[in-house]
């Protein structure tokens, strides 16, 4: 006796959820009203000042030719910024890093994820 084999929901294999994320991707670059809401801000944290300068080169390059969606602030955070020369904060010092850029450059933002988290606890 053989069992029968589970079904498989398309959507959730990974050419289907490819083809989904690009669609979405596509809509978000057309400016479709029906496309998902997408991130206000991205901030990448680079390990070196001139990893961070690679990154902006990227993105300036990207959103020039239309692959990346308007309207998103991006922030560039390089570990070092901060640290004494040679040295590196890591992960967990980037990551604090990247809030405190985050919160100085849209402070509502900040105010409300403050009073979000608080209100979590």
């Amino acid at each position: 006796m053989t069992a029968a084999a589970p079904e498989v929901n398309p959507s959730a294999v990974p050419d289907g959820i490819r083809q989904r994320s690009y669609r979405a991707y596509l809509q978000r670059l057309a400016e479709s009203p029906t496309a998902r809401d997408w991130w206000s801000a991205v901030i990448l944290t680079a390990g070196s000042q001139a990893q961070a300068e690679l990154y902006r080169e990227q993105i300036r390059h990207r959103s020039e030719r239309g692959y990346l969606p308007r309207n998103v602030s991006w922030h560039i955070v390089p570990d070092s910024a901060s640290a004494p020369e040679g040295r590196h904060i890591g992960s967990g010092g980037a990551t604090l890093r990247a809030l405190e850029v985050l919160g100085k450059s849209d402070p509502a933002w900040w105010r409300i994820g403050r009073a979000s988290c608080r209100e979590r606890v």
